[in-house]
């Protein structure tokens, strides 16, 4: 059976945590319990304890944990394209997501407009 604990916040909210149903905790907050009657609290309890019966903490925790795996290593990603270790395309990588040319390349191209090259 999952531990109960109950939060000192005023904001009504409720929710389990936890690594599995024997390691579970339901918290209820005090703004919750003011605002519901005992067969309301009752729905939100069993509501979390759903969560807990159908192992869904770990979900999410596998699910966050693949979101910030694949967001390091679109980083990782980004940081290799900058470093232009891929520099078979012209400016790198980096270069083919890029919406304007970088700015020493504006200067020059606009350098030469003005001495009449272009």
């Amino acid at each position: 059976m999952p531990a109960l604990a109950v939060a000192p916040h005023q904001q009504p909210n409720a929710f389990a945590t936890g690594r599995g149903p024997g390691h579970a905790v339901v918290c209820v907050t005090e703004g919750l319990m003011k605002l519901v009657d005992r067969d309301g609290l009752a729905g939100v309890l069993a509501h979390e304890l759903g969560h807990v019966k159908n192992h869904d903490m770990l979900l999410q925790t596998l699910s966050a944990t693949m979101a910030g795996a694949i967001t390091n290593l679109a980083r990782f990603g980004m940081h290799f394209a900058q470093v232009n270790a891929l520099s078979a395309f012209k400016g790198g990588i980096a270069s083919l997501f890029s919406t304007h040319p970088p700015t020493e390349q504006r200067i020059a191209a606009l350098q030469a407009i003005a001495r009449g090259e272009r």
